[in-house]
């Protein structure tokens, strides 16, 4: 029987079992809850009819057979029978369907999961995943290989520098050291001996290597020959400690630095470009032109070669040779010269200055300045710091720092002797212990402590003293007792005393220390002699 049949026989069927309505139920008034449908005669309440889809077999009802009236089935929900308002008959109203999947049969065309996407999208991640491994495996594959040929590579290089046979040309090296002179060496630039002579003289050709002579750059041919007569500074003060340079005047020992950087210094050290410091005395100053000489006791020191300002011409390349920040000795930069004859105040005092723009850094005040051929032609004692200003530095000409210095040299009546090195000290005595005790709380104690006031010298720096052992040293308050065993009262006594020995004798100086021991709130005071040894030092007075 085709499906029309079908359909005529099911709606007559479910048309002979409805019951009729009362006329005087209004339709449109009454209100049917899904749960009180009617039960057809003889069939217990509860069970389902078997006209319903509940009774039949499942996936026998077709499409296009739906009750008259029914709504369009939707997804999920249970069947129901009742009355039905629009048609005025009681209507049988199908379950809602289960929402399909791809393993139903269901009407139309099948609708995709969200189980399905799901799946297809981890499908999609898996496979981005596998090609990022695959490209990623590849790439270090890659690696591997090309670390591997370098290392090949690398080895037969190292087996062709050390003396084994070279496959492109045959030769034959012995295994020897090619710094050694022995064997064959392969005529590179790179197996020649490269020192740089002592200094000797002031030639040129003496710092700058033969080879590169003819091809140098000129800044590094004069840093060379410079920088080995550019001093560190380093000045104590009462106020603390500062730093600058200085540049080698004469081979005896004479340096030129400027007076602002020595200026009310107790302690002056120099520093030569080998490292070693040795203490300096201040011979003179002039501080309109703000020069000033000192002196160590060394000889054989590399003097700069003196430049003249009237060959100067604007334009040139300058270089400037400094202890840059007061830590970066022989520090090297260059410009130009940027002026001549610039009328500056510096400090409140009218200079005669050049102007360069070679960078200057605190520290650079007494350095050099030099042109391309090593020759000085300038005292760095200034550097407009404002802000926003860079490039601008300034120089002492080198004609008036001839004037100036040459003249100090010639009127120095310094000579060398022999000292403790210490730096600040006093000689109290009878006459003027009065005058220091009362603004000396120190000499009160001790006056206190020893029943009686104590004479001698009072140490107040001790700068330049040459210490036997740097953890047993001098403090300030300390009062010299004996020296070498000999008791000492002023300071005539340590002279005597030094003239019988020579430079580096140690000396043994016994010295009385005030001492405090504190215990909870409660201080106490003693004096106690401790033991100093120290080595003779030679500086000019």
């Amino acid at each position: 029987m085709d499906h029309e049949e079908d359909n005529v026989m099911n709606t007559e069927n479910n048309e002979e079992n409805i019951p009729e309505t009362p006329a005087e139920n209004d339709p449109e008034n009454e209100t049917v809850e899904p749960e009180e449908t009617a039960s057809p005669e003889g069939q217990a309440a509860g069970t389902p009819d078997a006209r319903t889809p509940d009774a039949r077999t499942p996936g026998t009802q077709t499409p296009g057979t739906q009750t008259p009236g029914s709504q369009t089935p939707q997804y999920g929900g249970a069947p129901s029978y009742g009355y039905d308002p629009q048609t005025g008959y009681y209507a049988y109203r199908p379950a809602k369907q289960p929402r399909p999947t791809y393993s139903q049969q269901t009407y139309g065309t099948p609708r995709n999961s969200e189980t399905e996407k799901y799946k297809k999208s981890n499908r999609k991640l898996k496979i981005a995943l596998i090609i990022v491994a695959a490209v990623l495996a590849l790439v270090i594959m890659a690696g591997t290989v090309f670390t591997a040929c370098g290392a090949l590579l690398l080895t037969y290089k190292n087996r062709s520098n050390s003396g084994l046979t070279l496959p492109e040309t045959g030769d034959q090296y012995e295994e020897k050291d090619p710094k050694d002179g022995n064997g064959k060496v392969p005529d590179k630039k790179d197996n020649k001996q490269d020192e740089t002579p002592a200094p000797s003289s002031y030639d040129i050709n003496d710092w700058i290597k033969d080879t590169d002579k003819d091809e140098s750059n000129p800044i590094v041919a004069a840093a060379a020959v410079c920088s080995p007569s550019v001093v560190a500074v380093t000045v104590g003060t009462a106020r603390g400690s500062s730093a600058g340079s200085g540049v080698i005047w004469s081979s005896n020992g004479y340096i030129v630095t400027n007076n602002h950087v020595v200026e009310n210094a107790y302690t002056v050290e120099v520093m030569l470009a080998n490292n070693k410091s040795y203490p300096a005395t201040v011979i003179a100053v002039d501080e309109e032109n703000d020069l000033a000489l000192i002196r160590i006791n060394v000889t054989g020191l590399l003097p700069a070669t003196l430049g003249s300002s009237e060959d100067l011409q604007v334009g040139e390349t300058v270089i400037a040779i400094g202890n840059a920040l007061g830590t970066l000795a022989n520090t090297v930069t260059s410009g130009i010269l940027s002026a001549q004859a610039r009328d500056i105040t510096v400090d409140g005092q009218p200079m005669n200055l050049m102007q360069i723009s070679a960078a200057i850094n605190p520290g650079n005040s007494g350095g050099g300045c030099f042109d391309v051929n090593g020759r000085l032609i300038g005292i760095v004692n200034a550097k407009s710091s404002a802000v926003g200003i860079e490039g601008l530095g300034f120089a002492i000409p080198i004609d008036t720092v001839k004037s100036v210095i040459s003249k100090m040299v010639e009127n120095d009546s310094s000579t060398l002797r022999k000292s403790f090195g210490i730096t600040s000290c006093y000689e109290v005595n009878e006459s003027n212990y009065a005058d220091y005790s009362r603004r000396s709380s120190l000499m009160q104690k001790l006056e206190e402590l020893n029943g009686a006031p104590m004479y001698g010298i009072y140490i107040a720096s001790d700068g330049l003293v040459d210490y036997v052992d740097d953890t047993n040293t001098f403090e300030n308050g300390d009062v010299i007792l004996t020296v070498n065993g000999k008791e000492v009262t002023c300071i005539a006594d340590n002279d005597a005393i030094l003239e019988e020995l020579n430079n580096g004798d140690i000396l043994t100086v016994v010295v009385a220390r005030l001492t405090a021991v504190t215990s909870g709130r409660r201080v106490s005071y003693s004096i106690e002699e401790v033991t100093v040894q120290i080595r003779v030092i030679e500086m000019y007075r």
